[in-house]
């Protein structure tokens, strides 16, 4: 330990009491440092340890507070190592806390580690301190408390409102602690910058032991890692999850008994695990031990894999991986078509080691990208003379003359179908120019269905695209035409009707198949269902929710929590290589192999499936569709005769522009694709496709 020359009083506690630890040092395994822990100490005991421990060249590994305001403990877990200088206090006063913080960051210290314990009225802090380049880049937050309401949530005072915006600006906690009663609970926090886009999650605040024990479960088959964790006097847990890769195992235990505390010490330490978080609660049968060990605390770093043709596009490549590294991207892949000739396709990886390769032909959801291939299937149906009444097509047909949907109730006096609705064609659908509800929430459907006794409660109930159609029949409309993911589910319904065929038969017959595409496909809803050869999803928001695949509502991630397909398949939960969509693609430029040269253009020129796209005259007629969700950012260009592509991200990202849908774009990337001077070979056969 260097010794500071700045000094503050609570940097040298006083106080006396017993000590409750095996004070001998460990050597776990061969790996492991060398260690020693102590808790429920007084803070004087401490001090005594702290000589002892630093003078042989230990440094904090870990440092929480236990039991009451009036008679604070320490606990502590010391590592044998060189490192940067540091100091530590406790039984800190919460008045003292951020000037100390201020001060230290003065001299070039930052604040890496902060815990509390005790009532709201006095609570009692440790706080270490490590030398670093970047100790102004700092907040320190000691007494945060839960937000009321969404309004409340934009008070700085709040939880919510510093987690909100950490996210925002790219930063993320490194310490976190709970004090005061469960009903009304004060959190302390420090944020840092977060330059690699580590992805994190605090949600656990205030937390139960079994409620911890069921996001546990998530998080550790997922490989996310436990960073911190701490309990407080009611025994309430805090948690910090992010997903950056430790050189070992980690696990996590809490809610111990003595005894339980013992029998894991005597099952990890000999395998090389060592404690890096040590929280105590309690004393005698009710004491409890929370500790996180790990087999190592290296980060490992992430290298950069590109699989796929060896066609030289530096420039390509280049913003490929920009958009990944600005995002913590691991996967993401791109495929380029000149014409109806697929001129790139590679596979991007930037990951630890031992993670999941991309090859080009690894399959990715598209989310929204979905669209572009109902409204092809739609001009096809149109093209075959189905739909038709009278002189008027397919295209300028009333959605609700099709469909003839009724109320889930048809007996209710309300809800009743706003009368606008029965005039919504389907080529406003196409363009996003109806007042359709935007979106439904899969659980609400499913409590309309219950509460009418049309589905029962248990076993979790199976919700049909009808049933949710029929559920947004009655729904109020918007305000103003624009963009709906409920019109596509219609769209997808009148697929359906017209060709007497679930949606998925009729996208296979009447596009894949003619096309060669065989990996095309509605994606796997499940984290457990998800093949090798699929990307594996990312949100850039880590968090566990219900899970609404079957309504089961066991927790799950956000990417692996359903409600996508069936009900949503029309538009947004089609999965598949980029090279496959790239060959979708290529049928803009080989009119009559599935739609006509007049049903191109009015596809392309009037925007149906499309969020935007290019009519310059003596130019290429273009369009782009945008995808995103938790876990995915997809984008679809497609050009007649020209540049198309395809590219698809296992990550929803943020530096990008959007679409007017609100949908990713990838502006620098389009840019490098159109400056790129292409050669004129062909690798469809290669990724097992027909020749452009």
């Amino acid at each position: 330990m260097t010794k500071l020359s700045v000094t503050r009083r609570h940097f040298v506690c006083m106080g006396a009491g017993a000590i409750g630890a095996s004070l001998l040092p460990f050597k776990a395994a061969a790996a492991a440092p060398a260690w020693t822990w102590y808790w429920d100490t007084t803070p004087a005991a401490h001090e005594t340890l702290r000589a002892q421990w630093s003078g042989q060249g230990y440094r904090p590994l870990s440092v929480s507070m236990m039991g009451a305001s009036s008679a604070p403990r320490v606990n502590m877990v010391w590592v044998q190592r060189t490192g940067v200088a540091w100091d530590l206090g406790v039984d800190m006063p919460l008045a003292d806390v951020e000037s100390v913080a201020e001060l230290w960051a003065f001299f070039g210290y930052r604040v890496t580690q902060l815990s509390a314990t005790g009532s709201l009225g006095d609570p009692r802090f440790a706080m270490l301190v490590e030398q670093s380049g970047d100790a102004t880049q700092q907040y320190v937050l000691p007494a945060l408390r839960h937000a009321i309401n969404a309004n409340d949530a934009l008070s700085d005072v709040t939880l919510e409102y510093w987690k909100d915006w950490a996210l925002k600006n790219d930063w993320m906690p490194t310490a976190l602690t709970i004090y005061g009663g469960a009903g009304d609970p004060r959190y302390a926090m420090v944020l840092h910058p977060n330059p690699n886009s580590i992805r994190w999650n605090i949600d656990g605040v205030n937390e139960t032991a079994s409620s911890l024990s069921g996001r546990h479960q998530v998080y550790f088959g997922l490989k996310i890692r436990p960073a911190l964790l701490q309990v407080s006097t009611d025994k309430r847990y805090v948690t910090l999850y992010r997903d950056d890769v430790l050189g070992g195992g980690v696990e996590m235990r809490h809610d111990m008994t003595e005894s339980a505390f013992n029998s894991n010490n005597q099952n990890l330490v000999p395998l090389g695990y060592y404690p890096t978080q040590l929280s105590v609660v309690g004393s005698g049968a009710s004491r409890r031990y929370a500790l996180v060990y790990a087999q190592a605390e290296n980060v490992l770093t992430r290298s950069t894999t590109k699989r796929g043709d060896p066609t030289t596009a530096t420039a390509v490549d280049d913003a490929m991986l920009a958009i990944m590294r600005n995002n913590g991207v691991r996967q993401a892949s791109l495929a380029v078509t000149k014409g109806s000739k697929l001129v790139y396709a590679r596979g991007f990886t930037i990951a630890e080691s031992g993670s999941r390769i991309t090859t080009n032909t690894m399959r990715f959801r598209v989310a929204s990208v979905s669209k572009t291939l109902t409204a092809i299937l739609i001009m096809r149906a149109m093209q075959e003379g189905l739909g038709q009444s009278g002189a008027v097509s397919l295209v300028d047909r009333k959605l609700q003359d099709i469909l003839q949907l009724t109320k889930l109730d048809p007996a209710a006096t309300a809800p009743n179908p706003d009368p606008a609705i029965l005039n919504f064609t389907v080529r406003q659908a196409l363009m996003a120019q109806t007042r359709i509800v935007r979106d439904a929430n899969p659980w609400t459907v499913r409590d309309e269905l219950v509460r009418l006794n049309i589905v029962a409660p248990s076993p979790p109930p199976t919700v049909t695209a009808l049933q949710t159609a029929r559920y947004t029949f009655t729904q109020p409309l918007m305000a103003t035409a624009g963009y709906s993911n409920t019109a596509f589910l219609w769209l997808g319904l009148v697929l359906e009707k017209l060709y007497s065929k679930p949606y998925m038969q009729v996208l296979r017959e009447k596009l894949l198949t003619p096309l060669g595409i065989t990996r095309l496909d509605e994606y796997p809803p499940g984290y457990s269902s998800q093949p090798l050869t699929e990307a594996l999803y990312e949100a850039r928001l880590l968090e566990v929710v219900p899970n609404v695949i079957n309504f089961s509502g066991t927790p799950a991630p956000s990417p692996y929590a359903g409600g996508g397909p069936p009900i949503w398949t029309a538009g947004a939960c089609l999965t598949g290589a980029m090279a496959d969509f790239a060959k979708v693609a290529s049928i803009f430029s080989k009119p009559g192999l599935i739609l006509s040269q007049a049903n191109i253009d009015m596809m392309l020129t009037q925007r149906f499936g499309f969020d935007g796209g290019d009519n310059t005259p003596g130019g290429p007629i273009n369009g782009f569709k945008g995808g995103g969700f938790a876990g995915t950012s997809a984008s679809f260009s497609i050009a007649k005769n020209a540049l198309s592509f395809a590219v698809a991200f296992n990550r929803d990202v943020s530096d990008t522009s959007l679409s007017p849908a609100g949908q990713p774009s990838f502006p620098t990337l389009r840019a490098a694709i159109a400056n790129t001077a292409w050669g004129a070979s062909d690798l469809f056969q290669q990724l097992g496709l027909p020749a452009g």
